[in-house]
């Protein structure tokens, strides 16, 4: 009887936090989105979009990603002061010019405070998504996480791409998480891995290990025989 009111406890708080959170993030993401269109800039709401598809998994991760977006706001607004009227000659000239002028100056205003209501909707969307963290651990996953890839466009899904996305996300405790995957093959004992900047050998039975790693910057050369493929650095 005692363990039915603690779950039953346990469960009504849970749902509660986040219902609350989850309506407070959609608030100020609305609230964010609208400010944002009044910037007039498409780069900046474009890569805000991209930005917002990183979805935080718990409050910290909420806060990280608060914080970068809140940077983002302030780093735009203060340099699109400089950058826009720059921007808008290279492109149009004199008129251009003055677009950036009035782009920059409604910029300046806006855009740090835009990254304010962007780090209380990670921070909230963290909130809330840590009141089922632990829930989706014990469920496990049926299949690896979406991939995506540079430009984060939604595809449709793939388990080869999101399995290779997995495997280059987890070695070496996320060593190469800022990479993109590219390609990877699967051998009996070894996993080659391509992302945009390394190839990276591991071993299927530790894939959370390289045993080495090269960078596509360094290599020269490609040959190929019988005995497989050479690499020239």
């Amino acid at each position: 009887f005692s363990m039915g009111i603690a779950r039953g406890t346990q469960s009504l708080i849970k749902n509660s936090t986040w219902g609350a959170f989850n309506s407070a993030t959609k608030i100020s993401n609305t609230i964010g989105k609208g400010a944002a269109a009044l910037t007039f800039d498409k780069p900046y709401i474009r890569e805000r979009e991209i930005l917002s598809r990183d979805k935080p998994l718990h409050v910290a991760q909420g806060i990280a990603f608060g914080l970068r977006d809140f940077g983002l706001g302030c780093f735009q607004g203060i340099g699109g002061i400089v950058y826009e009227p720059l921007r808008g000659a290279y492109d149009e000239r004199l008129p251009g010019m003055v677009k950036g002028i009035g782009r920059g100056a409604i910029g300046f205003g806006l855009k740090p405070m835009i990254g304010v209501v962007d780090f209380v909707t990670r921070t909230t969307e963290g909130i809330r998504n840590t009141a089922t963290y632990w829930d989706e651990i014990r469920r496990g996953r049926v299949r690896p996480p979406r991939y995506f890839g540079r430009d984060k466009v939604l595809e449709t899904y793939s388990m080869v791409k999101s399995r290779g996305q997995e495997l280059l996300f987890t070695i070496d405790h996320g060593k190469y998480r800022k990479y993109f995957y590219v390609h990877h093959i699967e051998e009996e004992t070894t996993i080659v891995l391509l992302s945009n900047a390394h190839i990276i050998s591991m071993s299927r039975y530790d894939s959370e290990q390289e045993d080495w790693n090269v960078k596509v910057s360094d290599i020269c050369g490609i040959e190929t025989d019988k005995r497989g493929v050479l690499l020239h650095l």
